[in-house]
């Protein structure tokens, strides 16, 4: 499992495995780990947003891993549906620069760490 912080916002999780997959889901509740398998099931990707620790996941499933990406810092729902909008607007695959850009666009801050997610890092390189 690949498990990176690319900034202080973005986070990228990988999982090749169920045990995996269930393991980076634990913090999750109950009905958002159900919500998230069902809708990795039928759609092969899911979008949450929990309001509580102001963060927003989309996961994606590809062939036998997820690709979970996070963001943290996300203020509101409407922040949280602009994300998914800009998600589902790209064309290709989210990457590390991508992640970043929606974060910005979505909830018009900017990051406030440098970035790590370069295109020679482990995580940038696994997420394509």
């Amino acid at each position: 499992m690949l498990d990176a912080a690319i900034n202080e916002v973005v986070r990228l999780t990988i999982t090749t495995s169920s045990w995996e997959f269930e393991r980076s889901l634990a913090s999750l509740s109950y009905r958002a780990r159900l919500d998230i398998r069902r809708d990795l099931r039928k759609a092969r990707e899911a979008h949450r947003f929990e309001r509580s620790r102001h963060c927003a996941y989309y996961l994606q499933r590809q062939g036998s891993r997820v690709i979970a990406w996070r963001w943290s810092d996300v203020a509101s729902d409407a922040e949280a549906i602009r994300m998914r909008t800009l998600i589902k607007s790209l064309e290709g695959r989210l990457d590390v620069h991508r992640a970043n850009q929606v974060f910005e666009k979505a909830t018009r801050r900017t990051l406030r760490a440098s970035r790590r997610g370069t295109p020679s890092s482990p995580a940038h390189r696994a997420a394509g």
